[in-house]
C-alpha cells in the first residue's frame, strides 16, 4: 500500500510504502506527476515500512518515474532499516544532482524535517 503526503501542494512529497509493492503504483505515480508539473524542484522522501516484496512491473514503473524526474529532485531521502535500502540510496548519488540521504527507521522525524528543508 502506498500513502502520499503533499501538504498544501508544497514542493515536498512524503511517500510511505507498506507491504507488497504493486497495484497502487499507478495512482501514486499520477499524483507525483502533478507535483513535478507544479514545481521546478521537488524534495522527495520515501518511507519503507514492512516491505513484503515487489513485482518486476512495479519496480520498472518506479525506476522509469524516478529517472524521468531525477533532475527535478533537490532532496531525495529514503527511510528504512535494510542494508539494501542504504545501498540503493548510495548508488543513486552519482546519477543525480539531488542531495541523497538514507535514514534509519528511528530517524523518521529527522528525515521529515530534512525533506521539508528544515534540517
Amino acid at each position: 500500500m502506498y500513502e502520499l503526503e503533499n501538504p498544501k501542494n508544497g514542493d515536498f512529497v512524503i511517500v510511505t510504502i507498506n507491504g507488497r509493492l504493486g497495484e497502487d503504483v499507478d495512482r501514486v505515480a499520477s499524483r507525483l506527476e502533478k507535483v513535478f508539473d507544479a514545481h521546478d524542484k521537488v524534495n522527495l522522501l520515501i518511507k519503507l515500512e514492512d516491505i513484503e516484496g515487489v513485482d518486476a512491473d512495479t519496480l520498472w514503473k518506479n525506476l522509469k518515474l524516478t529517472a524521468k524526474h531525477f533532475d527535478e529532485i533537490e532532496r531525495f531521502g529514503v527511510v528504512g532499516d535494510s542494508e539494501m535500502i542504504e545501498w540503493m540510496a548510495r548508488i543513486s548519488k552519482p546519477i543525480t544532482s539531488a542531495d541523497v540521504r538514507h535514514f534509519d527507521v528511528d530517524e523518521v522525524g529527522e528525515a521529515e524535517r530534512w525533506v521539508r528543508g528544515k534540517g
